[in-house]
């Protein structure tokens, strides 16, 4: 869905050129490094990614940076 730069979403009654924000990612994509039944989920906290593989991707609440929890990328 769009927003406006307050990040208040588009309605039907709303002109589109005032909400030029978005649309954003709807669906997480799979991470294909950790196993398949965790792969689109998502863990998070004040702490970098553990980069275990528990969950597909980490969202560091602190710098709120996204990345891959999986061995293979943690340096990335």
């Amino acid at each position: 869905m769009r927003t406006d730069a307050d990040g208040n979403p588009l309605s039907l009654r709303d002109p589109p050129r005032e909400y030029p924000f978005g649309p954003y990612i709807l669906k997480f994509p799979k991470n294909p490094f950790v196993d398949p039944d965790v792969g689109r989920s998502v863990a998070g906290g004040e702490e970098d990614a553990p980069h275990d593989g528990s969950t597909g991707w980490y969202f560091n609440t602190r710098t709120t940076r996204f990345s891959p929890n999986d061995p293979e990328h943690k340096d990335q």
